[in-house]
Order: C-alpha cells, then sequence, then structure tokens
C-alpha cells in the first residue's frame, strides 16, 4: 500500500472550468492567427492601434497595459543572540564510514 493518499476527484465545475480555459486559449490562438476571422469578431480589427484580447494574445500580451505590482521585502525579526557560523563538513562526516568517503588530494 502507497503512503501518498490519493488526491480527490475534481468536481463538475473545475472541469467546466478547466474546459473553459482550454477552448478560450484555443479561440485566442486561432482567431490571433487569422485576420479575416478576427475581423468577423469587429470590423476595427485591421487598425494599428487596435487592442483586444486577440492581438494581446498574439502579441504575447505585451500591450494590455502597465500593472504596478508593490512587492515589499520579507520582515525577519531581529536576533538577539548571535549567529552560529555554519560547517556542512562536520554535518557530513559521520555519514560517511571509514574508508568510503571522498578521495583525498
Amino acid at each position: 500500500m502507497s503512503a501518498v493518499a490519493a488526491a480527490p476527484a475534481p468536481t463538475r465545475f473545475q472541469r467546466w472550468l478547466a474546459a473553459w480555459c482550454v477552448l478560450t486559449v484555443l479561440a485566442l490562438g486561432v482567431f490571433g492567427a487569422s485576420p479575416q476571422l478576427h475581423e468577423h469578431l469587429h470590423a476595427d480589427a485591421g487598425h494599428p492601434d487596435h487592442g483586444c484580447a486577440v492581438t494581446w494574445f498574439s502579441a504575447g500580451i505585451e500591450n494590455a497595459g502597465s500593472v504596478d505590482l508593490l512587492v515589499s521585502p520579507a520582515q525577519f525579526p531581529a536576533r538577539t543572540e548571535p549567529a552560529l557560523p555554519v560547517r556542512p563538513a562536520d554535518e557530513v562526516l559521520h555519514r560517511l564510514p571509514p574508508g568510503r568517503g571522498p578521495p583525498l588530494r
């Protein structure tokens, strides 16, 4: 018996949502590859300053506008005790049996 528990089966909503997402990406790719199909959606699809989800998707979504994200550095509490130096070699020596370690130079 495996120690890993099986993931629960997706709900009907999750399946429909996944199918809708796949179809949306597929439709954006098809409309982005075919200017004739894109013009069937709306008449101004051929203008150079036109922007919609199809043109953004086909251009790598660079024209979607700028989004400013505020990222702050993580806050760490001040330590009162001095930090101890870490020497990884000290922790590994007990794991290697005598004569089985790396070659000496």
